[in-house]
């Protein structure tokens, strides 16, 4: 069933990187394990923003669920949390197929994304 549209907020607040994160993923590793996971991260949301307009452009709810879900569990792994909440947001979004707002909400993620990406390669 279809729900109705509502607006997606797109501010998100708190550090654009939590590096307690990156800790934990330097237990498993070393700093070139981390870098690979950050590298890999940037080159999957080169796929990830691109498939979630055109997804929206096509209606196509699930495909913006899936995707966002996705991208909310990736970036949750790095502590680019603001990346993951407003995943998260665009996720439930598809999950009720309710895409009006849902491009806005891409366009702060690839935003939010840029910023954390940057800050990853900083700290790796």
């Amino acid at each position: 069933m279809v729900q109705p549209d509502v607006a997606i907020p797109v501010d998100v607040e708190g550090e654009i990187l939590d590096t307690s994160a990156l800790d934990t993923l330097r237990e498993l590793g070393d700093e070139a394990f981390v870098r690979e996971l950050v590298d890999d991260f940037a080159t999957s949301m080169e796929e990830y923003l691109p498939s979630l307009r055109v997804a929206v452009q096509e209606g196509d709810a699930q495909t913006v669920y899936r995707t966002a879900h996705t991208v909310k569990s990736s970036s949750a792994s790095l502590g680019a949390m603001r990346v993951s909440t407003l995943a998260a947001r665009i996720e439930q979004a598809g999950r009720r197929g309710a895409l009006e707002g849902v491009a806005a909400a891409i366009e702060a993620l690839a935003n939010e994304n840029a910023a954390a990406v940057a800050r990853l390669r900083d700290v790796t």
